[in-house]
């Protein structure tokens, strides 16, 4: 290397210039958190990363503030949770009313990603803890709410109630004149 160019080079030994930490890129990414919440009927189970916080909530209205307060501090970048009948609905309007990006893991792709990870457990703490870990690292799509889309999801829900509940009888008369 010339005298010259060499002079003009902050690094002359370097090809790649300052290194990541020296531009903070690792300081940015050391502030980012992730959060998994596992969803039951009753409980949020929530697990935020690196963190590796780990608490629970009730799912009613009461849990869903105070979990919007736990979170709000944090720079979460993303809140993961795992679609279980419904009872994830509450929660997630209520994050995303709160300004928060909300993701929904398919199921089937988090129990891959459980088994290539090599957990075989299963239980909501480390569920919370694997959703979160999924939506750290894999690409997701952030939940738009859409009022009419809700509507319709509640609509076919009760639909589905209803049309399940009338033929019950049915079947039970239908089982009972089978010959044993």
């Amino acid at each position: 290397m010339s005298l010259v160019l060499q002079s003009l080079l902050p690094y002359p030994h370097s090809c790649q210039g300052t290194s990541p930490h020296q531009q903070g890129w690792d300081m940015k990414m050391a502030m980012l958190s992730f959060c998994g919440i596992d969803v039951s009927k009753d409980r949020l189970d929530v697990v935020v990363l690196p963190e590796g916080w780990f608490f629970s909530v009730s799912n009613d209205t009461a849990g869903w503030a105070e979990l919007v307060v736990r979170l709000r501090p944090l720079t979460v970048s993303a809140i993961g949770l795992e679609p279980s009948g419904g009872y994830e609905r509450g929660i997630i309007r209520g994050l995303l009313a709160a300004g928060m990006s909300v993701r929904r893991i398919n199921p089937n792709k988090l129990r891959q990603f459980a088994r290539a990870r090599g957990v075989l457990a299963k239980n909501d703490r480390l569920d919370a803890r694997l959703i979160a870990e999924y939506v750290a690292i894999m690409p997701t799509r952030v939940v738009q709410r859409d009022a009419a889309v809700e509507r319709l999801a509640e609509i076919v829900t009760m639909r589905d109630s209803c049309v399940t509940s009338m033929l019950r009888p049915r079947t039970r008369r239908l089982i009972s004149k089978m010959p044993c």
